[in-house]
């Protein structure tokens, strides 16, 4: 399964929705950043493309993380992500350990608000600057190796699920094209293959909230205490 994707922030702002998905382009990943948010998800879902995020990240610790992750969800609110929430580390820390578990502080975030949550990395970030046998095997992999064409294979195979290969610019038929990258236009976009359906992956359900929980348990309890009392009265 190949599934053509593009990835929008707000310098995107002339992308024309309509004629990327004529040109086959199923889904948008876009900022989260609210102007970039607002802008694209309007366009993207008013053109029947599904979508996805990604969330920019400086975080130092685990708490800024967090802190990130729950700003993003209520950007979110009220839009129907289909593909995960991608952490993009914009400044990698020099330690594997911290900028692991600051993604995965992030994810854990993410994941119990009911999204699918993954990372957006290239060889460097993945080889120098994170736990990669701690992520790929449990989180969705945006891989970045620019080929300039998506016949032509990355360079490395993670298991990943979207693939970022190069740009595509807009053509004089209304439609779009490889792009250069050496020398791309103002208008040029990342282009991806996406290699999972996450159109027809049912969405994961929220953790009711702890408090929420604890009621869920004493519910349970009392309900058992009522059934072992009706079945003595039966005997």
């Amino acid at each position: 399964m190949k599934i053509k994707v593009v990835d929008l922030a707000y310098k995107n702002a002339g992308c024309d929705y309509l004629a990327l998905k004529r040109a086959g382009y199923m889904a948008a990943i876009i900022d989260t950043e609210p102007d970039s948010w607002n802008m694209h998800t309007q366009g993207a879902i008013g053109a029947k493309m599904d979508v996805g995020a990604y969330v920019n990240s400086r975080a130092q610790t685990v708490e800024d993380a967090r802190v990130l992750a729950k700003k993003a969800i209520s950007t979110m609110s009220g839009i129907p992500v289909i593909y995960p929430v991608f952490y993009v580390i914009n400044d990698p820390i020099k330690d594997k350990d911290r900028n692991t578990a600051n993604f995965k502080a992030f994810a854990e975030v993410i994941t119990a608000a009911g999204y699918k949550c993954g990372i957006l990395a290239n060889d460097s970030l993945l080889n120098d600057c994170l736990n990669k046998d701690e992520i790929i095997p449990n989180y969705h992999l945006w891989y970045i190796d620019w080929t300039q064409d998506p016949n032509n294979p990355p360079t490395h195979d993670y298991g990943q699920d979207i693939w970022q290969w190069g740009i595509i610019e807009p053509d004089r038929e209304g439609g779009y094209v490889i792009g250069n990258m050496d020398t791309p236009s103002e208008n040029a976009l990342s282009a991806n293959i996406c290699y999972v359906d996450y159109h027809n992956d049912p969405p994961i359900p929220p953790d009711p909230p702890s408090n929420c929980q604890d009621t869920l348990r004493k519910i349970a309890a009392l309900l058992n205490e009522t059934a072992a009392l009706i079945a003595s009265l039966i005997k």
